[in-house]
């Protein structure tokens, strides 16, 4: 995908912020190998690049793509928010 759509993706009101890297461990059958970088660099590239940089998000609107949008879309309850218990 071309940087001119991914900015059109990231400016969508439903678009979410995610990684497709698996699930690491310090040690054990999930601590073998080498983890690529968007394990680690995904959410960091958003908020620099989209947010600080391009200014093309605000803060508050990429925090919201990374946690609470997921976490409604995907029906997971007590998730995405930080509230009152």
């Amino acid at each position: 995908m071309c940087e001119e759509d991914v900015r059109a993706v990231m400016r969508h009101s439903s678009s979410m912020v995610g990684s497709d890297s698996s699930a690491r461990a310090p040690y054990g059958v999930l601590g073998e190998g080498k983890s690529h970088p968007r394990a680690y660099g995904a959410f960091p590239r958003v908020l620099g690049k989209y947010v600080r940089e391009e200014r093309i998000l605000t803060l508050q609107d990429a925090i919201r793509k990374m946690t609470s949008l997921p976490a409604q879309k995907l029906r997971l309850k007590d998730r995405g928010l930080i509230g009152r218990a």
